[in-house]
């Protein structure tokens, strides 16, 4: 490609991009509490584009601090976008929710995720505007976690010690530091970093595509850890027995029967006993105590 041809595509390229003249933040605080004190207590978080940092702390209140972000081609866009970006909340007993909504992304409380698109709303037209929501909230640090954002932005999980931790983050990174709990993590395409104030005692999953994970136990592990990846390794300081691969036995509907050897490595840590489970594609595991 010559030069001048690169020129005039860089050109078209940026002249075709939306130009956001207009700005505005808004600081958004609540203070939210469950039914009772509980360690069934349940906070949900959900987001789409923006962080999320969440503390443990010794109180009973749930503390909710947020900044919203617009950016606006114009006056009128700015203000749409303001009108449309809503940070919502709900109390139901022992379970708090707290979650972004739009016209485009109608959360269902009682079912815990964002409602399907109908008909109409698969005529999905861009907005004139650009949103961020970053969320930071003090909880008390026995409450299990359901916690969930996409873009522009990593999640952080500090001092909670719970029975259930269920973290995901599409384009960003999930950081846990002092935590314990049964642990379900998902980063699609970001590192899974986490340190265990205990480890878990129940069955863990971790799981990530193009990212590493590195765990930092808190103390010699007794587990059977399942690890598959296409280019990852696992690696661990501590001693592992490798498990031989299961088979497993089916019959079709010919009545023969097929034989399948399980492509995930399994190694024993100590004893063995609670079960961890590594999925990955892309990336590297260190297990470390």
């Amino acid at each position: 490609m010559n030069l001048s041809r690169l020129v005039v595509l860089l050109l078209s390229t940026a002249l075709s991009l939306p130009v956001f003249a207009q700005e505005s933040k808004e600081e958004i605080k609540k203070e939210l509490r469950f039914g009772s004190s509980s360690s069934d207590n349940h906070l949900t978080v959900q987001n789409i584009n923006g962080s999320i940092s969440i503390e443990g702390y010794s109180g009973s209140s749930i503390q909710v601090s947020a900044t919203k972000t617009i950016k606006g081609e114009n006056g009128d866009a700015l203000n749409k976008g303001k009108e449309d970006v809503q940070l919502r909340f709900a109390e139901k007993g022992n379970k708090v929710f707290v979650y972004l909504e739009t016209p485009m992304n109608q959360y269902d409380v009682e079912k815990g995720k964002y409602k399907d698109w109908d008909d109409k709303n698969r005529k999905y037209k861009r907005p004139d505007y650009q949103y961020l929501l970053d969320i930071t909230i003090r909880v008390p640090r026995s409450s299990s976690l359901k916690v969930n954002t996409m873009n522009d932005g990593d999640i952080l999980i500090k001092d909670v010690q719970a029975k259930d931790l269920h973290v995901g983050n599409l384009n960003g990174a999930i950081n846990m530091e002092n935590v314990a709990g049964k642990t379900y993590v998902n980063a699609l395409n970001k590192d899974i970093n986490i340190s265990y104030a205990s480890n878990p005692t129940e069955e863990s999953v971790f799981k990530s595509l193009n990212g590493d994970i590195n765990i930092q136990l808190a103390s010699s592990l007794n587990a059977d850890v399942s690890f598959k990846s296409l280019n990852g390794d696992f690696y661990t300081n501590m001693e592992a027995t490798v498990v031989p691969q299961k088979m497993s036995q089916t019959r079709d509907s010919s009545g023969k029967t097929k034989y399948k050897i399980s492509k995930n490595e399994s190694f024993r840590l100590g004893s063995g006993g609670v079960k961890y489970r590594f999925d990955l594609l892309n990336g590297d595991v260190m297990l470390k105590k």
